[in-house]
């Protein structure tokens, strides 16, 4: 066997590692994110369904009643709309935008920020709706 042959067998050795390895980490690099869209998903969907349904309860008692919900808003949210009868978190993913929505019995109204991190709500039975603040 010349010196040079075997040279030539360890990088191909050292090749078929380094590409198994690289195949790897893109794999658990893709899988990371996606398991991070999903946890965003499910935290703005949390979210929206106390928001609608404390408003139905709010709603069902009546004008003077108001709560203060705490919800936790995740990062990666691009906008809340609150519209109607659905309260819908924009959220961004690897994939592009995804909007998240619940649907209330009840119209409401307000605006809620979109920056990450807890937020306490004022939710507050109307005449005729539901009110965020």
């Amino acid at each position: 066997m010349k010196k040079g042959q075997v040279s030539f067998e360890y990088l191909l050795i050292v090749g078929f590692a380094l590409a198994s390895v690289l195949a790897i980490g893109v794999f658990a690099v893709f899988s990371f994110q996606s398991f991070s869209d999903e946890v965003t998903i499910k935290q703005a969907k949390q979210a929206t369904e106390l928001l609608v349904n404390s408003a139905e309860l709010v709603n069902s008692y009546g004008k003077p009643t108001f709560v203060t919900q705490t919800i936790f808003v995740p990062g990666q949210i691009d906008a809340i709309f609150v519209q109607a009868n659905e309260v819908t978190f924009r959220v961004r993913t690897s994939l592009g935008l995804t909007d998240v929505s619940s649907f209330a019995k009840v119209n409401m109204t307000g605006v809620i920020s979109n920056s990450i991190g807890q937020k306490n709500i004022l939710i507050t039975a109307g005449d005729s709706n539901v009110t965020f603040s």
